[in-house]
């Protein structure tokens, strides 16, 4: 009387792997809720109107300053300091952006110019899901982890060194 080795016995590795398999036809099939469809339609929305705003400003020549066509006092920080304060050309840099100038939009500020085109993309993206019920935004959400966070500090903290640099060191022949 001979045994098999495998007789009676479950080809675990295999039932493992089948099981950890997403179906092609479920997840092309499988819709977004209707939470989240109004969720990211409210995000698309909010980022919509950021963009509107920003285009209908005019980019300041000097690359800062543009907030105050929203009404907002100057830059304490440059008035009383001569020194851009962290967030120093972020409108412009949105303006600049919106109105199809990148180049000028990263001199003004280069974390947001980032955030500009974040801004477009995350609208795009919410329009996507809102109006298909694409679940495309699970990858997306997937890459937010602390290392990604720490990514855009870093980003945040060399745009500041970058601003800094063009306003003391010069940069002018950049600006122009």
């Amino acid at each position: 009387m001979s045994i098999s080795p495998n007789a009676g016995s479950l080809n675990r590795p295999t039932q493992l792997m089948e099981h950890q398999q997403p179906s092609i036809t479920n997840s092309i099939s499988e819709k977004a809720s209707t939470g989240v469809r109004v969720f990211t339609t409210l995000i698309a929305l909010g980022c919509l109107a950021v963009l509107l705003v920003a285009a209908g400003l005019d980019p300041s020549p000097n690359r800062l300053g543009t907030h105050m066509q929203l009404g907002f006092a100057p830059c304490r920080w440059i008035t009383y300091l001569d020194i851009p304060c962290p967030t120093c050309g972020m409108t412009t840099a949105f303006a600049n952006v919106t109105h199809g100038h990148l180049l000028a939009g990263f001199l003004s500020q280069p974390f947001g110019f980032l955030l500009a085109i974040g801004t477009a993309i995350t609208f795009w993206l919410c329009l996507f899901v809102s109006v298909t019920g694409s679940t495309i935004y699970r990858t997306f959400l997937s890459w937010w982890r602390p290392s990604v966070v720490w990514i855009l500090a870093g980003a945040a903290f060399l745009a500041r060194i970058f601003k800094m640099w063009l306003h003391f060191y010069g940069g002018a022949h950049l600006l122009s």
